[in-house]
């Protein structure tokens, strides 16, 4: 089983400024609060649809037409794009 963990940083809401509560350390580690994380890649600010869709769907797409099964698991705030990166 191989299972990849990927995190996007979208810009933060005005009620936290700068971003206060995390900071991306590395293009595969982030800092939230106090706690340090290792992903497999984390995607910035300056990250849109199109490149994410490119990096993470089109990919596994052959996979699946190899007969290899796939789960694209996402998660986040309603209306963040989860179901536009799936469907494009």
């Amino acid at each position: 089983m191989n299972v990849n963990v990927y995190c996007r940083v979208r810009p933060s809401k005005s009620e936290v400024p700068n971003n206060s509560h995390f900071q991306v350390i590395s293009n595969s580690q982030i800092q939230v609060f106090d706690n340090a994380f290792s992903l497999d890649k984390i995607f910035t600010e300056s990250t849109n649809q199109e490149e994410l869709f490119a990096s993470i769907v089109e990919p596994n797409i052959q996979y699946c037409l190899e007969g290899f099964n796939l789960t694209l698991f996402t998660y986040g705030q309603t209306g963040s794009g989860k179901v536009n990166n799936i469907s494009q």
